[in-house]
């Protein structure tokens, strides 16, 4: 019920705030800009319409994303959590090590962090948040300085082209109806000091300026949770990789329990089966990764979750474990799996069925 009215807000920020851009549009340039839009889809324009609606689908996104940075930082101190990485157990589930409670906790999580393939890696530590009023967590590091760097530049460059969009597509209009208007960056300039008061360009900086302190301070507040984890959880991370790194060298065979299954598409070349493709092909190719995850116990001081990857084209070796396993999720008892150590601390199945 809260993601259905969620949604619904959202449509209706999204058509409000579309209704604003066309109405300030009109005043800046003397064309009926409703009505332009009418005419576009009237005069089957789609070369101008569609790419204007999604450009404001978007600005609105990355604009949203950036103007809730203040709510959000207020609010993560009181609901992050960090822990040891743990495994994706169901449909938005993920199950991580609690280090406060010493105990694997299950969360709701949209996007969870990939399960480590590598001993050397495994296991990670993660940091997670809640958002006000949300049932479901997310991960910290979404609010770090290179991801809302990135949200920043794709909400310059949604905004800006959307501009240009809006005066090409009101040209168009002014042309083909033949009206009386001069549609110009300088009239809609002048135009804009008359209605605002300000020079646009004062405008843009102040705009400018807030959305640099947002970013500022989100990357501030996540930054300093993510340092605090490091330091704190690190230790035991590391740890727990080098008894396994320690008691797992390569070519070591150990059984562990297949607790649940998932897919990820890599282009890569290390899973090309054949030495024929190998040769014929220098480009990677891409592949559908069935990703297996199995528990490790009695080699670490807590179990440890590795992920086996797999190219779907291992048919013969992924049949076998499938049959264990219900959309994902294991199915009554968790079966146990041969594996073997490679020599970059994967592991892989020791035969064609893997399962005993």
């Amino acid at each position: 019920m809260k993601a259905l009215i969620a949604f619904v807000v959202f449509l209706g920020i999204l058509a409000g705030s579309g209704c604003l851009v066309l109405w300030i549009f009109s005043k800046l340039t003397g064309v009926d800009m409703f009505e332009a839009f009418a005419w576009g889809f009237r005069t089957k324009r789609p070369h101008f319409v569609l790419p204007m609606l999604l450009l404001h689908l978007m600005a609105v996104v990355f604009l949203m994303t950036l103007f809730r940075l203040p709510i959000v930082a207020l609010t993560m101190p009181a609901t992050e959590r960090g822990g040891l990485s743990g495994y994706v157990s169901g449909p938005n589930r993920y199950v991580y090590y609690d280090v406060q409670e010493s105990a694997y906790r299950e969360i709701t999580h949209y996007n969870p962090p990939p399960v480590p393939p590598t001993l050397d890696t495994a296991p990670d530590v993660v940091s997670y948040y809640r958002s006000r009023g949300a049932e479901h967590y997310e991960n910290v590091s979404i609010l770090s300085l290179p991801s809302l760097l990135i949200f920043f530049v794709l909400s310059a460059i949604s905004v800006f082209p959307q501009y240009f969009a809006l005066l090409a597509f009101a040209r168009e209009y002014v042309s083909s109806n033949r009206l009386a208007r001069d549609v110009s960056g300088a009239g809609i300039r002048e135009a804009f000091e008359a209605l605002i008061g300000l020079r646009p360009w004062i405008v843009g900086a102040a705009v400018l300026l807030t959305l640099v302190i947002l970013v500022a301070a989100g990357s501030a507040v996540a930054g300093r949770i993510l340092t605090r984890h490091r330091d704190e959880i690190g230790p035991i991370a590391d740890t727990l990789r080098d008894q396994l790194v320690r008691k797992l060298p390569p070519g070591s065979r150990i059984t562990g329990k297949l607790v649940g299954s998932t897919t990820r598409t890599e282009r890569s070349t290390r899973y090309v089966l054949s030495e024929k493709y190998r040769q014929a092909h220098s480009t990677p190719k891409l592949f559908t990764l069935r990703i297996y995850m199995v528990e490790l116990t009695g080699v670490a001081d807590i179990p440890v979750y590795l992920a086996v990857e797999l190219p779907e084209e291992a048919r013969t070796e992924i049949l076998p474990l499938e049959r264990f396993l219900k959309d994902g999720e294991s199915s009554g008892k968790a079966p146990e799996i041969e594996l073997v150590v490679n020599d970059d601390l994967t592991l892989s199945l020791t035969d064609t069925t893997g399962v005993r």
